[in-house]
């Protein structure tokens, strides 16, 4: 916001005021189209969490798929420190908001696992 007003007035300074109403003009668009963009930002910026972990990767990525599969977004984060794989984890982690519902399926079908 604050960047399209500096460049809007240093247009208007360099007398160039076609390119400035262009720029002001397209702020004001992009404000109609999107009413609070901070919200927005807010709702895409959810945290994610750790709701599984395993020595071993594919173990996570089946996790992951299963939660995949029922709609849930799953990533998964290797952690293993070395190119051995010896040492760390795989983590699979979603978005906050899903992470109830997460455990739920991931207790369905791995009741010995969480």
């Amino acid at each position: 916001m604050i960047a399209i007003a500096i460049v809007a007035l240093i247009c208007i300074w360099a007398d160039e005021i076609g390119p400035a109403i262009l720029i002001i003009g397209f702020y004001f668009l992009m404000r109609l189209i999107f009413k609070n963009p901070s919200e927005k930002l807010k709702a895409k910026t959810n945290l994610w969490v750790k709701i599984y972990s395993s020595p071993k990767p594919f173990e996570a990525e089946i996790v992951a798929g299963n939660l995949k599969s029922q709609g849930l977004e799953a990533v998964v984060v290797n952690k293993k420190s070395t190119p051995y794989n010896m040492f760390g984890e795989a983590e699979v982690n979603v978005r906050e908001t899903d992470a109830e519902r997460a455990l739920e399926i991931i207790k369905a079908r791995n009741p010995g696992e969480v």
